[in-house]
């Protein structure tokens, strides 16, 4: 199965790497690349034997099942280009580049909302102390004038 991106579908998965690296990305952040292989029939493909494009997803649900496979359910984030395979004891990581100009987009964009939303509530933060200062200033004005009148 291809996964692509904004694509939702249902998972099998049963090899222990797989599940290791599924396991270790629900800890983290609930995301992992998938990529096809060249040949469907190797259960125990090195990094030659896959594709170096693949999917960025996130993973919605597992279930466990009672054969020890997972039945998981998965978005498709963005197309990535994986730049380096890290084979590991357990399961091989990647690094990857995003390919997806909507994603590296949206990135940018969501930075410049953030920036201004930060810039907005400087502003607001700097009115509203302003304008309590000048409450506190008034009352002490106040204050001291009806002292003054007292004596």
């Amino acid at each position: 199965v291809v996964v692509f991106p904004y694509m939702v579908t249902p998972l099998l998965v049963g090899r222990a790497r797989s599940i290791a690296a599924l396991d270790t990305a629900m800890d983290r952040d609930k995301y992992i690349c998938v990529c096809a292989q060249h040949k469907a029939e190797d259960e125990d493909p090195d990094p030659e034997a896959m594709y170096d494009v693949g999917t960025v997803i996130k993973i919605l649900q597992i279930i466990r099942t009672p054969d020890d496979t997972l039945k998981i359910l998965v978005e498709g984030e963005a197309r990535a280009r994986i730049d380096e395979f890290i084979v590991g004891e357990e399961f091989t990581e990647v690094r990857v580049a995003y390919q997806d100009e909507a994603m590296n987009n949206l990135r940018t964009i969501l930075v410049k909302i953030m920036s201004n939303l930060v810039w907005q509530t400087l502003d607001l933060l700097q009115a509203y102390l302003l304008a309590l200062f000048t409450k506190i200033m008034r009352t002490k004005l106040l204050l001291s004038g009806k002292m003054m009148r007292m004596e």
